[in-house]
């Protein structure tokens, strides 16, 4: 690099001294500069680091905000809501089970029919009975016919119908009873 030119030796050392100098200088200056844009950059999350105490105290205004707003008498009202809907569930207004009344019709079940749903429906705000649709698969007619009876010598149940066209086959029936 400086090896053709007519410099004496020493001129040559001392420029060679400088250039080091200056590259050196140049190198520490990137550096620092990366130091800078790497402290800047990590500022942010310094800051969101010590700042959840100002996230607490804000969350604690919210807690504080919605207890003001749910009171106990609305708890009282769920709960007294939510325990007439229980009561209903469990017992229909003429204290019947519907527990009950699906073991009922499941005692009468043979080993020749299968029962996949239940459906108990009763008209709101009356004194019915409920409509009982009891849903399954019999292998044969027979034992479609023999379940229906036990159904209509219990004296529990007022009204059992299976409709005809639940008997057009003779194995395998899909059929549907409905029972008051």
């Amino acid at each position: 690099m400086i090896h053709y030119t007519l410099l004496p030796d020493e001129e040559i050392k001392e420029l060679r001294k400088e250039y080091r100098v200056r590259l050196f200088i140049i190198s520490i200056f990137f550096i620092s500069l990366a130091i800078v844009v790497g402290i800047l950059s990590l500022f942010p999350a310094y800051m969101m680091a010590y700042s959840p105490e100002s996230w607490a105290l804000t969350r604690s205004d919210e807690v504080q905000v919605n207890k003001q707003v749910v009171s106990t008498e609305d708890k009282q009202k769920e709960l007294a809501s939510s325990q007439q809907a229980i009561a209903k569930l469990t017992a229909g207004e003429d204290n019947t089970s519907y527990s009950g009344i699906i073991q009922d019709v499941l005692s009468h079940r043979s080993s020749g029919i299968f029962i996949t749903s239940f459906e108990i429906s009763r008209v709101a705000g009356t004194s019915t009975t409920p409509d009982i649709l009891v849903s399954g698969k019999a292998n044969s007619r027979e034992a479609l016919i023999a379940f229906k009876k036990k159904l209509e010598n219990d004296a529990k149940f007022k009204k059992v119908e299976l409709p005809v066209s639940d008997l057009a086959k003779s194995k395998d029936i899909k059929f549907s009873l409905k029972i008051k």
